[in-house]
């Protein structure tokens, strides 16, 4: 999940139910990209999917991915406020 790719994806799918094209065009992957980063979070029971007709379906599987995804942003924004401070005091 530290993958941010898979953050941005997460994002997506919180707002609700996307295709994979769906997924490309919001998150600027590629099709291959996506498709895989996907599959590894199908794999670890975070998201889950329904076929509809061609196309595959992607969901959230659990509200917890929603408190998980807000926990790994928020340490994420730390992080990069505080390497963002650290190179401007030592400028």
């Amino acid at each position: 999940m530290g993958e941010p790719s898979r953050l941005r994806i997460l994002q997506e799918l919180m707002t609700g139910e996307r295709s994979v094209k769906s997924v490309v065009e919001a998150t600027g992957l590629t099709q291959s990209n996506a498709s895989r980063h996907l599959q590894a979070l199908y794999d670890a029971s975070l998201v889950g999917r329904r076929k509809a007709g061609l196309e595959v379906i992607y969901f959230v599987s659990d509200p917890v991915v929603e408190q998980l995804c807000g926990l790994m942003c928020s340490s994420e924004r730390v992080r990069l406020e505080a390497a963002w401070k650290d190179a401007n005091l030592a400028g």
